[in-house]
């Protein structure tokens, strides 16, 4: 998995906030956040008047079985995890068992 520094950003955890400061990923996973500057030789990414935050968590959409539009705008917005609520009225009429998004649905 990729690994990337990024530095020179707001971050917001959830809880709270650091002005400026750097996230190191490693292997995917988040291996350090700090203040001060980290050392890393792979790929830096410098984003100044940027905040980084956790990927957000909508529990109420209707993304119209994985519309192409309704998902990437999800994703644009922050989104990272989404629950649709899949109310198309074929599905609710029919009453029977549908695959949105590798989830079974009723």
């Amino acid at each position: 998995m990729a690994s990337f520094l990024v530095s020179d950003v707001r971050i917001f955890d959830g809880e709270k906030t650091i002005d400026s400061g750097s996230v190191l990923v490693e292997n995917g996973k988040i291996s350090q956040v700090s203040t001060s500057p980290i050392s890393f030789s792979g790929t830096k990414i410098s984003k100044p008047g940027h905040t980084l935050l956790p990927g957000l968590i909508d529990v109420h959409i209707h993304a119209n079985g994985g519309s192409e539009v309704a998902l990437p705008q999800s994703l644009r917005c922050g989104v990272t995890t989404v629950c649709d609520m899949a109310n198309e009225w074929y599905i609710i009429q029919q009453g029977r068992l549908v695959r949105i998004m590798g989830t079974d649905i009723l």
